[in-house]
């Protein structure tokens, strides 16, 4: 069975082409930029911010980049 084509290669990044694609890449980063303001507001340090958002944004971002890798189109 085929695979959807939600991404489309761009060297090593992909980018969205359909809406699933488009929904799925706004919302990650949404939520990235969500937990970056609420640990914001508890840490006034960078290194603290990035100490606190990397637990949440890390696995957020990686999962992003495998549903990426296993949904985009054939290299051009």
């Amino acid at each position: 069975m085929k695979s959807p084509r939600w991404f489309r290669p761009a060297g090593p990044l992909s980018l969205p082409v359909s809406i699933p694609g488009w929904v799925l890449t706004a919302t990650t980063l949404a939520f990235c930029a969500w937990i970056f303001v609420a640990v914001e507001r508890r840490w006034h340090s960078v290194a603290g911010t990035l100490i606190g958002a990397f637990p949440y944004a890390a696995p957020a971002l990686v999962g992003l980049y495998v549903i990426a890798l296993c949904t985009r189109g054939p290299e051009a």
